[in-house]
């Protein structure tokens, strides 16, 4: 299972080159990388539009920000958008998935 944000700054959809000098590794763009684990197994991708790079769920009926922690500065995380409800996806998924 895949859970990609289309806002995300910190994972571009579209990858990035990389350098070496600064210690930074190439990353393929997503459709490459689902593309990659399509091939090879069956993957469930969820592409939660104008997400950032938060995992998008719920607590106790509201969207779970964890920019409300103390000490944590989330704002170089993108937007939050939980039209979609990852926790119970993610559980779901593993369900379904079991070991054989």
């Amino acid at each position: 299972m895949i859970i990609t944000g289309t806002a995300d700054p910190l994972v571009s959809e579209k990858g990035i080159q990389g350098d070496p000098a600064k210690d930074m590794l190439p990353l393929v763009s997503t459709e490459a990388n689902i593309d990659y684990w399509k091939r090879r197994n069956d993957i469930v991708w969820l592409k939660v539009v104008n997400g950032g790079h938060w995992l998008p769920t719920y607590a106790n009926g509201k969207a779970l920000d964890a920019s409300d922690l103390d000490g944590f500065d989330g704002s170089y995380m993108g937007t939050l958008n939980c039209d979609y409800m990852a926790s119970t996806g993610i559980y779901d998924f593993l369900l379904s998935h079991s070991r054989k």
